[in-house]
């Protein structure tokens, strides 16, 4: 019974002392990830360089320049500049549940990008309205908490106003910018556990401040500009069917008068808060 006792211990042992090696290696023969194929890349290529083009403001010809020799590189034959493109019911349908996504993943991206029923052109208009997603709600894991003069909290998620005038380098991760009441500075934690941070979210949130009328316009007049880009967008989605380039670039407007309609926002918000002494944000 000792050496039966003694034989399961060291099995227990030898396995969880090679786990740690084993997990970059376990994969079956046929179970072969598909972030080492050839079309996982192309569709990573494509929807960077439409991420680019919209976060960046980058030019159209540099668009068009990056585009087909992607699509060169990769053998995928499409007709960029196309003046008429037809969509199947079923393009429809992915691109419709894309639009209406607050992040798209790569994976889920390359699950609808890889099916067979699919034209090329319906795949580059994946990647690129799943660009425009996420680049508009790229901060979506970030929170801005702000001290108000009464010790109480202001917060926002998403806070793509703050981190662009103060110019933060966070593209990704779960994080919390702080900025205590006139401190003339603020400090970012980062947290690799989603628990971590609800649990310190869940502090803030016991006294958020929820009355102040500064704060209530601009989340009025936040919500004005969301829901007026979300219009435009499906209004503009027509202008598919003129091609690749016309599209591109109206959604590129698009986002272009949203920012515009944010930093005004924004800007009355930081002189609405500071004329009361509510918050006084740093100078950018």
């Amino acid at each position: 019974m000792k050496k039966l006792l003694l034989f399961l211990t060291l099995c227990v042992l030898l396995f969880s002392c090679e786990k740690p090696s084993q997990d970059s290696l376990d994969v079956e023969v046929g179970e072969i990830s598909y972030s080492l194929t050839s079309d996982y890349h192309l569709c990573s290529n494509l929807y960077d360089a439409y991420f680019d083009f919209f976060n960046n403001h980058m030019d159209a010809g540099y668009l068009e320049s990056q585009v087909t020799a992607i699509c060169h590189d990769f053998g995928f034959d499409i007709d960029y500049y196309a003046e008429h493109v037809e969509f199947s019911d079923l393009a429809l349908s992915y691109l419709e549940s894309v639009r209406g996504a607050a992040y798209v993943s790569l994976d889920d991206l390359f699950n609808m990008f890889i099916d067979e029923y699919l034209s090329n052109e319906e795949k580059v208009f994946l990647c690129l309205d799943a660009a425009a997603v996420n680049v508009r709600n790229k901060y979506q894991d970030i929170f801005l908490i702000t001290e108000t003069v009464d010790g109480k909290f202001v917060i926002e998620q998403n806070p793509s106003n703050y981190i662009e005038t103060y110019g933060l380098s966070l593209e990704s991760g779960s994080s919390i910018i702080y900025q205590a009441y006139n401190a003339n500075s603020f400090s970012v934690d980062e947290y690799s556990n989603p628990h971590d941070l609800l649990i310190t979210l869940d502090r803030y949130y016991a006294d958020e401040e929820t009355e102040d009328d500064c704060l209530k316009t601009y989340q009025e007049e936040m919500e004005k500009a969301e829901n007026r880009y979300l219009r435009n967008i499906y209004l503009s989605f027509p202008l598919a069917a003129c091609g690749l380039p016309a599209y591109a670039a109206v959604v590129l407007t698009c986002m272009v008068e949203f920012k515009i309609s944010k930093e005004r926002c924004w800007k009355e918000y930081v002189d609405c808060v500071k004329s009361v002494d509510k918050i006084i944000f740093i100078e950018s």
